[in-house]
């Protein structure tokens, strides 16, 4: 039999890391980019292989991902988003460079986790054999997602398909964009608050009814472009390693939806956090406003994500995607 590591056991190894930059940022104005999309690797490990390194080199251990395609086929390809990828022999930068791939270029393959660099490499075919690229330069695109872009130019709320392993394209960006009235954001100067209409709506309303309860909290971060989320993964992949986790993949972020919002208290002047009494009533009636927070204590195991109180998805009354999906 395989060895197999779970989902949990990945999540909590890699927690170390992602903890020490969420506690890093905790002082900081929350329209400050430090505490968004901290993000940890989620899925079962079906089984592993030894790569080898050239002879007196060190071997690697090498896990495939088993990633729930949700009806997709599980190569649906990946498309570079770099302006140049290298293709590497093994699942290493200490592996040869045996040639490039260039912005645009899309490619399937089968995806892994290393387990002594825990970094992401997808292994593909390449001159009669094989090849390995980062996976921190590709994002891919659902089938789903594109075919509702396709025939309704906005994602349906409600059945938008985007977590770590897939997304959206980068130049996705939903046509009825509304600014969020000022009193209701964390007021950083110059910053616009944008959300889709719907959900505009949805959180203001959130708001008031809170703001009726004496209990006070704002829009921090809301909807973020693909361009926009591709220079942070960028920045945040060249100064801290190819196996960060505190910054999500260009087309994978939920916030580049226009539907996610994370939540901030002039009164402590950060990111909700679970003690807070602004946290306790989002909890408490966040989804009969459509908002659900997507990353839970609960749902480590599934999603690989560590626990973020402030980061909340509206989904609308109904949500269409299966229970699967919805990670809570």
């Amino acid at each position: 039999m395989p060895n197999r590591a779970t989902g949990r056991q990945m999540a909590l190894a890699a927690m170390g890391l992602a903890a020490a930059v969420l506690t890093a940022g905790l002082g900081v104005p929350p329209a400050a980019a430090c505490c968004e999309d901290i993000e940890m690797i989620p899925q079962e490990y079906l089984g592993r292989y030894v790569h080898q390194h050239a002879p007196g080199e060190k071997s690697l251990t090498v896990v495939p991902v088993d990633i729930d395609p949700l009806g997709a086929d599980p190569m649906t390809p990946w498309i570079v988003h770099v302006s140049t990828l290298n293709v590497r022999s093994g699942p290493s930068t200490s592996f040869s460079i045996v040639g490039t791939l260039s912005n645009g270029t899309a490619v399937s393959g089968i995806y892994n986790l290393v387990v002594e660099s825990d970094e992401e490499w997808i292994e593909i075919e390449w001159n009669d054999g094989t090849a390995h690229i980062s996976r921190t330069g590709v994002y891919r695109i659902h089938p789903t997602n594109q075919a509702n872009i396709d025939e309704f130019g906005n994602l349906p709320i409600g059945q938008e398909l985007v977590n770590r392993w897939w997304g959206v394209p980068i130049s996705y960006e939903p046509d009825d964009l509304a600014e969020v009235p000022w009193e209701y954001t964390a007021q950083s100067p110059g910053r616009v608050y944008l959300l889709r209409e719907e959900v505009v709506e949805a959180v203001t309303a959130l708001i008031d009814a809170a703001w009726e309860d004496g209990v006070d909290f704002r829009v921090s971060s809301p909807y973020r472009s693909g361009p926009s989320q591709q220079t942070i993964y960028n920045r945040n992949v060249q100064n801290s390693g190819l196996n960060q986790r505190f910054s999500a993949p260009p087309g994978h972020s939920e916030h580049q939806l226009g539907t996610t919002v994370d939540f901030s208290s002039p009164r402590t002047g950060r990111f909700l956090r679970n003690e807070d009494p602004e946290y306790e009533w989002v909890a408490e009636h966040g989804e009969s406003f459509g908002f659900r927070q997507s990353y839970t204590a609960d749902n480590i195991e599934e999603t690989g994500y560590i626990e973020e109180p402030w980061h909340w998805r509206y989904w609308g009354e109904e949500p269409e995607v299966s229970d699967g999906w919805l990670l809570y």
